[in-house]
């Protein structure tokens, strides 16, 4: 995913909804995406040091879905909410 998207560095909107497999080693890639505004990782095996390396990288984002990922818990939400 992560060489799929540097072709693509204007991309504003992603979907990465249910995409079984996907963990921290995809947010390296998508951090190149300067652009991005909203990012949808639910059901991802992301966890809670990928999403704040992710955050730390991304000035564009606007909006990040995380529904259902299993590996981020209820406390760890709350401080990417902070």
């Amino acid at each position: 995913v992560g060489k799929l998207l540097q072709g693509i560095p204007q991309l504003r909107r992603l979907n990465l909804e249910w995409c079984f497999g996907l963990g921290d080693e995809v947010l390296n890639g998508l951090c190149k995406l300067r652009k991005l505004g909203e990012l949808d990782l639910s059901g991802a095996k992301v966890t809670k040091s990928g999403i704040l390396m992710f955050l730390q990288a991304q000035s564009s984002l606007s909006r990040l879905t995380l529904t259902d990922c299993q590996r981020i818990s209820f406390q760890a939400m709350e401080l990417l909410l902070d």
